[in-house]
């Protein structure tokens, strides 16, 4: 189970990432730049909260 909640901060981290280099490169409307920004912090916390709950285990 570790390897899911590393998997889902890693993919998390990506999205954050293209996220910010799709509205850097290209114009975007500020709803698809904050939903994908909210979906990268959410899958991010969502592997922290997995990842720590199997630490305190």
């Amino acid at each position: 189970m570790k390897k899911k909640s590393l998997i889902l901060t890693v993919a998390g981290m990506s999205v954050i990432v293209v996220s910010q280099f799709i509205t850097h490169f290209a114009s975007t409307s500020d709803f698809l730049s904050g939903a994908l920004l909210g979906v990268g912090i959410g899958i991010l916390f969502l592997g922290l909260v997995r990842l720590r709950t199997k630490a305190v285990k």
